[in-house]
């Protein structure tokens, strides 16, 4: 697949399938985030219960400001989530709840 071109991540042609050469591409992280939250409602559907999220807003106590200013940068390609921590005064393991709850 080569590097990766600005703000693209890898992403699979067939989502029930593998990583397989054949079978990836680029797009971009937009996309990504829709590609993720339509499995996300595909699931909903079909099981009618989401998943409990490991960490709730009221254990991260991150203030919603902060939360969709993480959010939107690392929707922007920021993928660095120990720089995201830095930069909002936050640990890394609540920079990455954030990023896995709240997409």
């Amino acid at each position: 697949m080569g590097l990766a071109p600005e703000r693209t991540v890898i992403s699979r042609i067939d989502q029930e399938s593998d990583f397989a050469p054949g079978n990836c591409l680029w797009i971009p992280r937009k996309e990504h985030y829709r590609q993720i939250y339509v499995l996300r409602r595909k699931e909903f559907f079909i099981s009618q219960t989401l998943p409990k999220p490991v960490v709730t807003n009221s254990e991260i106590n991150v203030s919603p400001n902060i939360v969709r200013a993480i959010i939107k940068d690392h929707a922007n390609g920021e993928a660095n989530m120990n720089k995201l921590a830095t930069q909002y005064k936050i640990s890394t393991q609540d920079a990455i709840n954030i990023i896995l709850h709240h997409v």
